[in-house]
């Protein structure tokens, strides 16, 4: 479940929301969207839940061919109960739903496909857990925003699976203002980038 909901479904909420946040321009069809009329910033706030809703779809699959398989290979094995299995599944939308938000807002910003992915990628696999690891950052780790993600894993490995212990209200903060800035900073760029 971590694994979905950490590795594999960001990373597919990366590839769809910098898909949603660059698709437009890459395809050569915003001229014709803003000669439509409709406002620039209207046409950016479509893009986010369109995103949102295909991520999770992806998610959702994955997570019921997890879950068919933790009972179907359980062999004896004990299993997770009803409450685990939603409270992964919630997890799991969380993690996702927060990285493909901000994959459109910053790949809204940059407008470059190649440029969002390698970026968003490499921070999400590569920078971020490094960072954590360097202990001498001490609480200033808690704006990661993979360790404010974690701490609402209802699977429990050490610390919930973060290196720094922080509230669900100072976790949600981080999230929320992760997800405003890229947000606002693609929204920003949509309304201001020429056709």
């Amino acid at each position: 479940m971590r694994i979905v909901a950490l590795f594999f479904g960001p990373l597919a909420a990366i590839l769809i929301g910098v898909e949603g946040g660059t698709g437009d321009a890459a395809a050569g069809v915003l001229r014709d969207l803003v000669a439509t009329g409709r406002s620039r910033l209207a046409l950016f706030a479509t893009r986010v839940p369109a995103a949102l809703a295909l991520s999770w779809l992806v998610v959702a699959v994955s997570y019921g061919v997890l879950l068919i398989g933790t009972y179907a290979l359980a062999s004896g094995a004990p299993t997770p109960d009803a409450a685990l299995v939603l409270n992964g599944l919630g997890f799991s939308l969380l993690a996702t739903g927060v990285i493909c938000a901000i994959a459109v807002g910053f790949s809204s910003l940059l407008t470059s496909r190649p440029a969002a992915l390698t970026a968003l990628i490499g921070w999400h696999l590569v920078a971020s857990p490094v960072l954590v690891s360097i202990s001498s950052l001490g609480s200033s780790r808690k704006l990661i925003l993979s360790q404010a993600i974690a701490q609402f894993s209802p699977v429990h490995l050490g610390n919930r699976g973060s290196a720094v212990a922080m509230s669900h209200a100072s976790a949600e903060i981080v999230m929320v203002v992760w997800i405003a800035v890229f947000v606002a900073l693609g929204a920003w760029r949509m309304r201001t980038m020429d056709t």
